[in-house]
């Protein structure tokens, strides 16, 4: 009995650029509560701005982040792992049996086309072209 030993190849992740409006808007948060602190004499306004900047911070900034740290595409010898969701909650693991084509796309897509089922977009990540062109020469 032989089986085939699964290699790990790399991890890829979406591109840090889709991090740049979260970090906008924690810089919001925090300077509109910086400059708040010295402003305002009443402390139930203050702790109103405060609590409102603290809500933009977290939902702006905080599930975006995790949102980004949780998607990743991790590639072996014998399969592709997607991982996405918060906390990478949606896991799809494709054999390269599965896989029958893997193209780039316009808008910086890279589809995987299976076999039996609908194609799958990656979209968002790094150099797409050359990631397109690695994957198949796995195939």
């Amino acid at each position: 009995m032989s089986f085939q030993s699964e290699e790990y190849i790399g991890r890829v992740r979406k591109s840090a650029g889709s991090l740049v409006l979260p970090t906008l808007a924690l810089f919001l948060a925090a300077s509109v509560s910086s400059y708040f602190s010295n402003v305002t004499t009443d402390q139930w306004v203050y702790f109103s701005i405060l609590i409102a900047c603290g809500l933009v911070a977290i939902l702006f900034w905080l599930v975006p982040v995790i949102r980004h740290l949780s998607f990743y595409v991790d590639v072996t010898t014998s399969r592709i792992t997607i991982r996405r969701g918060i906390f990478g909650g949606q896991t799809l693991d494709l054999s390269w049996s599965q896989i029958s084509e893997i193209t780039y796309a316009k808008g910086r897509k890279i589809l995987l086309q299976q076999r039996d089922g609908e194609a799958i977009e990656l979209i968002g990540l790094p150099k797409p072209k050359k990631l397109a062109a690695t994957l198949r020469n796995y195939l």
